[in-house]
C-alpha cells in the first residue's frame, strides 16, 4: 500500500479489497430491480428461442454428404 501505517494496520491489502468489494456488491445488489418476469413466463421465452435455434440448425444441415472432387 501507499501509506506504511495502513500496511501495518492491516497487514496484507487483501483485506480492505475483500472489504471493498463486499459493500460494492451489497450496494449493487440493493439498487438492482427484482425479476419480474415469472418462471413461466421464462419458461416460455427459452422455448420459443430454443425451436427457432433448432430450425435455423435443421436449414443450415444439408442432407446429402459432400463429395471431394
Amino acid at each position: 500500500m501507499f501509506n506504511a501505517d495502513w500496511t501495518t494496520f492491516w497487514g496484507n491489502p487483501i483485506l480492505p479489497s475483500v472489504l471493498t468489494a463486499l459493500a460494492a456488491s451489497v450496494a449493487v445488489s440493493l439498487a438492482t430491480p427484482a425479476n419480474t418476469v415469472t418462471k413461466a413466463e421464462v419458461k416460455a421465452i427459452l422455448d420459443v428461442e430454443r425451436q427457432a435455434m433448432e430450425q435455423d440448425a435443421a436449414e443450415t444441415v444439408s442432407a446429402k454428404p459432400v463429395m471431394a472432387k
